[in-house]
């Protein structure tokens, strides 16, 4: 890697009422306040009489109407208010957050996942200050540590996120999907995106109005970037590259990991494929991050991370450069309901919900039932589910991964982070979305050759998630079985 340093960053920002010089660039918006972001962090900005729109990121129009560098003029001339913002982000894509002044009044307004994190701070006047990254900020205001997130983190597995929108710094929050900050009311507030319920009348017309928003913004995001596929043997990573190589060239990998032997699928059947369909496959080697380079990382996302995903990153990095890497979250956990399988609805309690915490603390619980009685609110049951995949699992936790990649500017996106493509998703039944129907009519349409593969041959326990009951009993038994270890 070349000379590293805090402004090679991608999808750095902190905005506050000061500069911060750790930044090299900066812009003055309407409202008083310094919007600092790094050198690899793309801004546009548009005034319009009292209005003013920022975006800070990488954003497209899933509709494949709207050029890139145009968006921000669209939302600017269109919108009078946070409604009308909102009407129009459904068909946005990308990893971006938006900035709406309305004269003196400002809101914030994330991606569909929360890939490019928000976390905001009010101090005592009633002031804003917000980031990507919550080490930024709090070394940036010199915000004290939570004593509340510690207990927390100590009680947790590895890794783990914290639960609802905490952060590791007192009065510090973090913004979750489907919410907008509303600054003069100093509050988040959820918000669910509109679309034709002609779109999702069927599953056969879900499936074709999926399918024209993932081209196109597959389409979109290679006019920028080559991307590639991290595959594996699972579903996820499969419907990714059914669409890359549907719409474009590309290249795929697999991390070559201590406990994969020289007949593992992981490796075996990625290698099959990309051999058959001469696409070009590297296993890469984990490299460990040196010494200097991790200082600098560590200056934009802290200490406290797993220092093996920060290898991962520092691997890809040197191996793809400014390529963008494509993940499958989104797919996983909401397009096949991988997080709760096909469990009934009737059994969305919260003792199951925090056995999906991984978190054995009372704060933790504490936490997690104030977010579900938060959801519930907003929410039928049936869709319970699919919003805590959303809003907790890719949000809070893929969130981590993502603030540590682009610490070391690898640009790593998501063809499904749409909210309108997440919410079509959510019209088909779990348990059909769990018997794979979507995955496999995508590969149907795109690369059926695909489905003549295995899926996870490896993997000994299919039988216990493929079963509504015994995935529910699993994770009961699962959660309590190490909270009783972590008491030890």
């Amino acid at each position: 890697m070349n000379a590293y340093n805090f402004n090679n960053a991608k999808f750095q920002y902190l905005t506050s009422n000061e500069r911060d010089e750790r930044f090299l660039n900066f812009n003055e918006l309407n409202n008083e306040l310094i919007l600092n972001y790094s050198k690899d962090t793309t801004v546009l900005s548009i005034k319009d009489k009292d209005k003013e729109v920022t975006i800070i990121g990488f954003c497209i129009d899933a509709y494949a109407e709207l050029e890139r560098y145009s968006i921000a003029k669209y939302l600017c001339v269109s919108i009078d208010d946070i409604e009308s913002l909102i009407k129009l982000v459904g068909r946005l894509a990308g990893k971006y957050i938006i900035v709406f002044q309305n004269g003196k009044d400002v809101y914030i307004v994330g991606d569909a996942s929360a890939s490019l994190p928000v976390y905001y701070y009010f101090n005592d006047n009633n002031e804003i200050s917000f980031s990507s990254s919550e080490y930024i900020i709090s070394s940036f205001l010199d915000l004290n540590k939570s004593e509340k997130a510690s207990l927390i983190e100590n009680m947790a597995a590895p890794g783990i996120g914290l639960p609802n929108n905490l952060s590791r710094y007192d009065k510090l929050f973090f913004l979750l999907p489907n919410h907008y900050l509303d600054v003069p009311n100093r509050n988040d507030k959820r918000y669910f995106i509109c679309y034709d319920d002609k779109k999702a009348e069927n599953f056969s017309s879900i499936l074709n109005q999926s399918m024209a928003i993932i081209n196109n913004i597959t389409q979109e995001y290679s006019k920028y970037y080559e991307l590639v596929c991290p595959l594996t043997s699972g579903w996820d990573s499969r419907i990714i590259l059914s669409f890359l190589t549907k719409n474009n060239e590309t290249e795929c990998y697999t991390f070559d990991h201590d406990s994969f032997n020289k007949d593992s699928a992981e490796t075996n059947i990625p290698q099959r494929i990309c051999k058959d369909l001469n696409i070009k496959y590297t296993k890469l080697l984990v490299q460990e991050m040196p010494l200097e380079i991790k200082e600098s990382v560590e200056s934009i996302i802290g200490s406290h991370h797993i220092q093996k995903r920060v290898n991962l990153a520092y691997t890809i990095k040197e191996e793809f450069n400014d390529k963008a890497i494509l993940e499958g979250s989104i797919i996983g956990h909401i397009g096949k309901s991988g997080m709760f399988g096909a469990v009934p609805d009737w059994l969305a309690n919260d003792t199951y919900f925090i056995t999906k915490t991984h978190s054995y603390s009372k704060e933790s619980k504490r936490q997690t039932i104030k977010y579900l009685s938060e959801l519930r609110k907003s929410v039928d049951k049936d869709k319970l589910f699919d919003l805590f995949a959303l809003e907790i699992r890719c949000g809070r936790w893929g969130n981590q991964s993502s603030e540590i990649y682009s610490s070391l500017g690898v640009n790593m996106l998501n063809i499904f982070n749409n909210s309108e493509l997440i919410f079509l998703w959510t019209e088909i039944a779990r348990r059909e979305r769990n018997n794979k129907n979507l995955h496999i009519s995508f590969m149907e349409h795109n690369k059926p050759e695909l489905l003549d593969y295995a899926f996870n041959p490896d993997y000994k326990l299919s039988f216990v998630k493929d079963n509504r009951y015994s995935h529910y009993l699993a994770s009961l038994i699962k959660y309590y079985y190490n909270k009783i270890k972590v008491s030890i």
